[in-house]
């Protein structure tokens, strides 16, 4: 990875149970999230880092984030661009996103979805309302991420993607990591 552009289009459910006040934000996109910008560019680096000789060493590449409130319950929708070390191919990348399979899955751990990245084909998708909930079996609804519209432009990878915010990103993201913690004996 050289470059990942972004920008996020986050649900008013990320802001908090106070959120952000219903008439600044019904008909509305409000194009500023205090921090997230920044956090989003710092933290990738570290998530895509590698662990060697008791030291993370961050990832190296450009990052640009952008992000906004939008009127949707739950699901953050990002728009993603990607500049590959190498000649960027989508259909190498939908393969490699389509048969990702993480410890989680591997071990099938009670909330991790058997297939963790859903790969749309439709050209209108993922969207909140229709992908949110994204996940098998029912006890793993919700800790799916739906990929689509990945597409190759000008030596670049874009795509749109989604994940349920408080599901994936926040509880049910926790449970998952301890149940992981568990069956690897760190708990």
């Amino acid at each position: 990875l050289k470059a990942c552009y972004v920008s996020t289009y986050q649900a008013v459910s990320g802001a908090g149970y106070l959120g952000v006040p219903s008439l600044d934000i019904l008909g509305n996109v409000v194009p500023f999230i205090k921090n997230e910008e920044e956090k989003m560019e710092e933290e990738i680096h570290k998530m895509l880092g590698a662990y060697k000789g008791g030291k993370l060493k961050f990832a190296e590449f450009d990052m640009v984030a952008s992000c906004a409130r939008v009127p949707v319950i739950d699901g953050h929708l990002e728009s993603a661009v990607l500049k590959l070390g190498k000649e960027a191919d989508a259909a190498a990348v939908i393969k490699a996103l389509e048969s990702f399979k993480p410890e989680p899955q591997k071990l099938k751990l009670p909330t991790a979805p058997v297939r963790p990245i859903i790969v749309r084909k439709e050209e209108n998708r993922p969207q909140p309302a229709a992908d949110a909930l994204a996940g098998e079996p029912e006890r793993a609804r919700g800790m799916a991420v739906s990929v689509g519209r990945v597409r190759e432009s000008k030596g670049y990878i874009k795509f749109w993607l989604l994940s349920h915010n408080t599901l994936r990103g926040g509880a049910g993201g926790s449970v998952l990591n301890a149940e992981l913690a568990v069956a690897r004996k760190l708990l």
